[in-house]
Parts: C-alpha cells; sequence; structure tokens
C-alpha cells in the first residue's frame, strides 16, 4: 500500500521526487545547484547565473490573514522568496506570482497584496515580470511566487561548503517568530467569546471571514497598545524582513549557508546533512527583551521558541575560522548583528548542542506540524508551529 505525504513528511518527499525525475531523465543536469537547496543555479550568460526559487503561501497554513492587512500578507509572500535568494548571496531581479482565489476575495484586498509585494521588491529595483491568476473552490486561497536572482558565477552560496574547522554563525535572534506567532494566537484566543457574543462563531461567517485579511487586525493593533514590548515580535511572525544584503556580503567569505526557515536547528542539520559534516553548538544567539517579557506574560518557555520550529528568515552559515572577523565586519556594515554559536567538526552528518537543554521538536514539517492557527495543546507549549 502506498504511503501518504504525511507519513513520508516534507523532505522524504523531496528525496523521492527527486529520484523519481533522475530515473525518468527530468532531473537537470546542467543546474549548478538543484533541488535539495534553498534555490538552483544556471549559468545564462557570460558574467552572470541566473539564482531561481519558489514557494508557495497558503491561508491558515502559513499565515493568519485576519490579523494581517493585505499589504503585509504580500510583502510576506515575497520575504519567504527573497530570504531564499539571500541564502545564496544573490541579487533578487524577476518575479512571477500566481494566485487562487475565491471569487469572493474583495479587489481591494487583492491590490493592497500586490502593494506589499512591489514594497518588499523596491529596494533591491526587482520587478514583477507576470504570474497567473486561478479560482479555488474552498476558502484555503494561496500566493505562490517564484524568484529570479543573479549572482557572478562560481560565487553562489550553497549548503554543501561546510568543512572541518569552519565556524557557525547566525544573523539575529532566532526564536521571535515563534514568540510572535504564540501572541497572535493568545490574543486570537482572547477575542473566543467576543465572537461567540456577536453570533459569528460557529464553515460560518466566522469561519469564512477567518481566511480574509484584516478581520481581526483590530484585536493585534489593542494588544499592542496595551502591551507596547510585544511589538518587535509582531512585527517577527507577521512583518519579517529578508537578510538580502547581509547574504551578499558573504559571498566570498562564508562556506554555506542556508536561511532559517523552519527552525535553526532543523536546517544547520540540513546544512550537516548536504555537507556532510558534524555540527557542534555551544551557545545560543541572545534573548532579546521582548521575547523575556512574552515567555512571563505566556507562562512559556524562551528555550522553547529558541530551540523549536520558528520561520524567522535569519541566515545559518559556516565560515572558515581566519575568515570569520571579515564575516563579522561584513555583516555589521550592513546593520545585521551575527553570534558565532559553534563549530564544524569532522564526522558523520549530525547536530549535537553543547549545552544542557530540554527535549524539543527540532524543526517544520509541512506535512507532519499542525496548522499555524491551531490552539496550543499543553503538549506542543514549547512553540511547536509554523
Amino acid at each position: 500500500m502506498s504511503r501518504t505525504v504525511s507519513e513520508v513528511g516534507e523532505f522524504g518527499i523531496i528525496d523521492r521526487l527527486h529520484r523519481v525525475l533522475q530515473t525518468e531523465g527530468a532531473a537537470d543536469q546542467r543546474a549548478h545547484l538543484g533541488i535539495g537547496d534553498d534555490a538552483a543555479v544556471f549559468a545564462i550568460e557570460p558574467g552572470r547565473e541566473l539564482v531561481a526559487t519558489c514557494d508557495v503561501q497558503i491561508c491558515g497554513r502559513h499565515f493568519l490573514a485576519e490579523t494581517m492587512t493585505g499589504r503585509e500578507i504580500g510583502a510576506r509572500a515575497m520575504v519567504v522568496n527573497l530570504s531564499d535568494l539571500a541564502a545564496m548571496g544573490a541579487r533578487p531581479e524577476r518575479a512571477l506570482v500566481s494566485l487562487g482565489l475565491p471569487a469572493d476575495f474583495r479587489m481591494d484586498d487583492l491590490e493592497e497584496i500586490y502593494r506589499g509585494i512591489s514594497a518588499s521588491l523596491t529596494p533591491h529595483r526587482a520587478v514583477v515580470s507576470g504570474g497567473n491568476l486561478g479560482k479555488i473552490s474552498g476558502v484555503e486561497w494561496f500566493i505562490d511566487i517564484t524568484l529570479l536572482g543573479t549572482v557572478p558565477p562560481g560565487s553562489a552560496i550553497s549548503r554543501r561548503g561546510a568543512r572541518p574547522g569552519d565556524a557557525i554563525g547566525i544573523t539575529g535572534t532566532p526564536g521571535a517568530s515563534a514568540a510572535g506567532l504564540d501572541l497572535v494566537r493568545h490574543v486570537l484566543r482572547s477575542g473566543s467569546e467576543e465572537d461567540a457574543d456577536s453570533g459569528t462563531s460557529g464553515l460560518s461567517h466566522e469561519d469564512r471571514a477567518s481566511f480574509r485579511p484584516g478581520t481581526k487586525l483590530e484585536r493585534v493593533r489593542r494588544f499592542v497598545a496595551e502591551q507596547p514590548w510585544s511589538a518587535p515580535l509582531f512585527d517577527a511572525y507577521l512583518r519579517p524582513n529578508a537578510r538580502v544584503s547581509a547574504g551578499q556580503a558573504l559571498r566570498g567569505l562564508a562556506s554555506a549557508m542556508i536561511d532559517v526557515s523552519d527552525g535553526w536547528r532543523s536546517d544547520l542539520l540540513h546544512l550537516c546533512e548536504a555537507s556532510s559534516a558534524r555540527a557542534i553548538v555551544e551557545r545560543l544567539a541572545p534573548v532579546s527583551e521582548a521575547m523575556d517579557r512574552a515567555a512571563r506574560y505566556l507562562g512559556q518557555s524562551v528555550e522553547g521558541w529558541r530551540l523549536g520550529p520558528s520561520d524567522d528568515y535569519e541566515l545559518l552559515f559556516t565560515v572558515p575560522e581566519d575568515r570569520w572577523a571579515a564575516a563579522e565586519q561584513a555583516l555589521r556594515s550592513t546593520g545585521t548583528g551575527v553570534t558565532r554559536i559553534g563549530s564544524i567538526r569532522a564526522g558523520e552528518a549530525s547536530l549535537e548542542l553543547d549545552f544542557p537543554h530540554s527535549e524539543i521538536p527540532p524543526g517544520w514539517d509541512h506535512f507532519a506540524s499542525p496548522e499555524v492557527g491551531q490552539p496550543i495543546a499543553p503538549r506542543d507549549r514549547d512553540g511547536s508551529n509554523r
């Protein structure tokens, strides 16, 4: 009996489909980098290589539309793709945008989504070159983006170059997005009585409204007004940024790199597997004051956010020891904070945490992890989400 995609899991699916393409003769043999990295890299002309990625964002699965404006949704969908190019050290150039929408989707919201897409591309002088539209039968609408960029020949940073003796670095404060998501969940739960009183609970009007941009945005705004310390965490989840300039700054310095979209432990293990290397992590990136406040407010563990699944869109990279100072300086010149968290050792692909820690799920899997809007059960209060 054939196994389901949920049983195989996201990364098992990728591996099996790659094998099908190889067997059937449709795997790209000319790509310098292909399936299994953050983006594919192709030679297109002398002096330039093409870097291509695509990512689909499904409402209710990857983002909570009711807590966001259309502009924020569009920007977030593009940032997910920009982060993949950042992990390769590429410069974004052109995007193709496809959407699957219900017939009653409001045109004002759609225009706002495109304004958000444009706002994310404009700083990089990148543009939308085309796309597609389709009508869906349900409520789970989606945005599917293909993003193209370029790098000088041979300069793309892959997941495969980590070597024994390399230092491991990570930008920003990983875990902030997971904390932000748990705050969003808290705000939505705290308004459940309000929904019941208004007669919109109970597929009802309220269920459909949860897939429309901004229907519960006012709750988030009220919470931030009452708890100002929470603003950076809501921003980390609802309005993330891609480290595009930081990725370009690491070209010629980093030996391997990946963006943190599944939780840094899971992504570091992907890098180790691609590089056939062993990682020893000796310390974590600093905890922000906002994360500390959120942990106390929600009665949760900061460790869960820092070690578990979290789509932070930070950069996780390795760099030879003699280049660490230069890499640190290059990142700081772009305004990017960085923490050295460990080193690469010889041995089988693996990840070892060399400090006391709790047993926490290591990362996100599209077919195994819960929906982002799913209520937090006692056993997944450690931040298991996406």
